[in-house]
């Protein structure tokens, strides 16, 4: 599992409007708290952790690319 940490400002920012992206949440759960909840499990289990903050779209797509070859 790849996880592409990516900060939460920006992750509202590309989804825009999202309750048209079908993003299910919880009754009172907000968008951020939904982001929190998954970056535990994403951090606990992913096999390969990029932080986005500090690549280009390339350079990601190589350290992936370089972590699976």
């Amino acid at each position: 599992m790849v996880f592409l940490n990516t900060p939460i400002n920006i992750i509202i920012d590309r989804l825009g409007d999202f309750r048209k992206r079908g993003i299910v949440l919880e009754k009172d759960q907000t968008i951020e708290d939904l982001y929190f909840d998954r970056n535990k499990l994403y951090n606990k289990y992913c096999h390969i952790k990029i932080d986005c903050n500090k690549y280009n779209a390339n350079e990601i797509c190589n350290k992936i690319n370089n972590y699976f070859n």
